[in-house]
């Protein structure tokens, strides 16, 4: 597995344990003890650590605007109602997609199938791949080439 897409695993594994633990409690701890307590358990190599760590951070500034825009791309499902490995991924591939110019946006979306398709059920690959196909529609820069900007 590359480093990149084991930082991606991570980043969805410690928003998973955020939404288990309630945002209220994580967001009162200290976020660099919270980092050390979830990388005693999830040993990564430093490149893949980093990586989740930009992911965790773009998600969770923007998650308002990610969620609000996941929200009206999911027919008939609200964000509390999807499985939590399935919103978590949606999460990061959304920011990925909307927010990080380096990444082009069809390699953000197989990625998030290919954890997804780790992390979740047989049909979140399918259901994944559904709302950022939708996503992409929104993106306003080139969909397999990273920004020149």
């Amino acid at each position: 597995m590359s480093q990149r897409r084991e930082g991606r695993l991570s980043a969805v594994q410690f928003l998973y344990q955020r939404d288990a633990q309630g945002p209220d409690v994580f967001d009162r701890q200290d976020r660099e003890k919270v980092f050390t307590e979830f990388w005693s358990t999830s040993r990564r190599p430093r490149h893949a650590r980093e990586l989740a760590e930009q992911l965790i951070a773009g998600v969770l500034e923007h998650q308002v605007e990610i969620d609000r825009r996941l929200s009206e791309l999911s027919e008939n499902w609200t964000l509390d109602r999807m499985a939590p490995v399935d919103r978590n991924v949606l999460r990061v591939a959304a920011y990925e997609m909307l927010y990080c110019e380096e990444t082009p946006p069809i390699v953000a979306m197989n990625e998030a199938i290919e954890v997804v398709k780790t992390l979740g059920t047989p049909e979140s690959g399918k259901f994944v791949n559904g709302i950022l196909d939708r996503l992409k529609q929104d993106v306003l820069r080139p969909l397999r080439h990273a920004s020149d900007s």
